[in-house]
């Protein structure tokens, strides 16, 4: 009913105490899923009054979760441009202590990253997180260098790191993998355009060899994405 032209209030005040009360029988891990189903929702921002009551709920039951799922939960609200101040400083605490935060994958750290970055709050966990990527960097795969790439391209060291041993599997590489790596590398500034004269940059010279032998196989789209990627970087 709140999608439609007529808001219904009325109704709504009737029903939104009911769900406030019926949320309070599920499971906090149920809870951090229904969160995430709703960002992954292109009508999720119609459904700002069931957040408001979601949300409250999920902060309450913050203690009865894992730190794997209240990382998703800062997820969720930040894919549906929400800051929640409270919960960020929660997980920071959480993430700065290392027996919760010394078993973080990859892919979380990546998504940690983002999150902090996109929020503007990266002082919060930046002094725990740079030594646990540094450590994990031999770990990291396509997917989680780019999305690094794109949240920390000040990072120039450690990125050119990852892509140095991320390299070493390029004749293994997929295309979709590949795309996900050649975007990294275009984030981290991390490739030199190749010019007569210029010095070797075998990073470079790995990708061009890469496209030069799949150059049959390429779809127009996967074409148009390295194209875009190129043209909408400042130093392409």
């Amino acid at each position: 009913y709140n999608k439609r032209a007529e808001k219904h209030h009325e109704l709504l005040e009737k029903v939104l105490p009911r769900l406030r009360e019926l949320l309070g029988n599920y499971e906090g891990v149920e809870l951090s899923e229904m969160l995430v189903s709703m960002a992954q929702s292109a009508e999720a921002a119609a459904d700002m009054d069931i957040l408001m009551t979601l949300v409250p709920e999920i902060e309450r039951r913050y203690t009865e979760v894992s730190l794997v799922h209240s990382i998703n939960n800062v997820w969720a609200l930040t894919q549906l441009k929400m800051r929640h101040e409270r919960l960020l400083q929660r997980v920071a605490e959480d993430l700065n202590n290392s027996t919760k935060s010394k078993d973080l994958t990859p892919g979380y750290m990546a998504r940690i990253v983002w999150v902090y970055r996109r929020c503007n709050a990266w002082e919060m966990v930046s002094g725990t997180m740079l030594p646990l990527i540094r450590n994990s960097a031999a770990e990291f795969r396509c997917g989680e260098f780019a999305r690094l790439a794109q949240a920390l391209p000040e990072e120039r060291t450690l990125l050119g790191r990852i892509a140095d041993l991320l390299q070493l599997t390029m004749p293994e590489m997929g295309r979709k993998d590949f795309l996900l790596f050649f975007l990294g590398c275009v984030h981290g500034e991390l490739l030199k355009a190749p010019m007569p004269g210029q010095e070797a940059c075998p990073l470079t010279d790995a990708c061009m060899k890469y496209c030069r032998e799949e150059q049959d196989n390429f779809k127009r789209d996967e074409v148009q994405k390295i194209v875009y990627m190129l043209q909408h970087t400042h130093m392409y």
